[in-house]
Formats: structure tokens, sequence, C-alpha cells
């Protein structure tokens, strides 16, 4: 039983961060990214892709926190660079997170991902960088984003 418990938290890392926790080179603005798989993706419209991830950073960029609120899928779910996690269950309790998961950091890695950057990891979603951001389409055929992840220190050049 108890090795079973190893196993399912294991499993249940690997959902939650493991992808954005490889061990890979740090982006720099002058690097290019990772190849994305998005074009081999035959469920994920990369079009779609390209305007979520614009409205997302044009409404961090022009610090608009309700649209950017608009853009999760509640309940989601929020890691801090202060070792904290905190299931965010509304738009209010996003809102009252907001500065400590949009840091300075946080906010220079979303604004020069790339649509070409962006990484689909099979039924987890897809990610942002490193896996600083996680969304995925919902049944509704709206993608939104369900987890944020804080930025690793070592990758965020």
């Amino acid at each position: 039983m108890k090795r079973m418990s190893l196993v399912l938290n294991l499993v249940f890392a690997g959902v939650t961060c493991a992808p954005g926790l490889q061990q890979k080179p740090a982006q720099t603005a002058e690097q290019s990214c990772q190849v994305s798989n998005l074009s081999e993706d035959t469920v994920t419209d990369v079009e779609k892709v390209r305007k979520f991830l614009d409205t997302l950073q044009k409404a961090v960029a022009r610090n608009r926190r309700k649209q950017v609120a608009k853009l999760l899928h509640y309940p989601a779910l929020a890691g801090t660079s202060d070792g904290k996690s905190f299931s965010i269950r509304t738009e209010k309790d996003f809102l009252k997170l907001y500065d400590r998961i949009f840091t300075a950091k946080f906010k220079k890695i979303l604004m020069r991902e790339k649509v070409e950057c962006i990484t689909r990891m099979g039924a987890h979603g897809l990610m942002v960088h490193e896996g600083e951001i996680w969304f995925d389409e919902f049944p509704d055929g709206e993608l939104r984003i369900f987890t944020f992840n804080p930025v690793i220190p070592g990758y965020d050049k």
C-alpha cells in the first residue's frame, strides 16, 4: 500500500509540475525556444492558441487583471515563489493573489513567449515556457488557464 501511495504521489507531482521542472537550459531573450509540437498536434488549433496567448499577454501588459481573471478555469491552482500553493476558487480569489502570481520575473517570461514555443504535454495540457502557466481547451471550446507555477531560480534569465 505504501508503494502504491508513493507511485500516486509521483504521478500527481508529474501532472502538476514535473514537465515544467525538467532539466533544460533556460531561454534568454536572444535564444529561440525548444521546438513546439503544436504543428504536429491534431487536437489543438494553433491559431486559437495564438489568439489566447496574445490576449493574455496584452491583458497582463496593460494590468487588466479582470480580463486575465476571465481566462482562468475555476478552481485553478497557483504556486508562488515563496513556496506556498493555493486553490483559486473564484475570480475574486484570483484578483487577491494576482500580484503574488504575476511577479516581475513571471511577467517577463510571459511577455517573451511566442506561440511557436508553446508545447502540448499530452493530456496534461499546454504549457508556457518551462511550465509557469498551464492551459487547455475545455468542453465549451474555450482555452483557459488551470495552473500557475512559480518561476524556478535559474529559469528566469
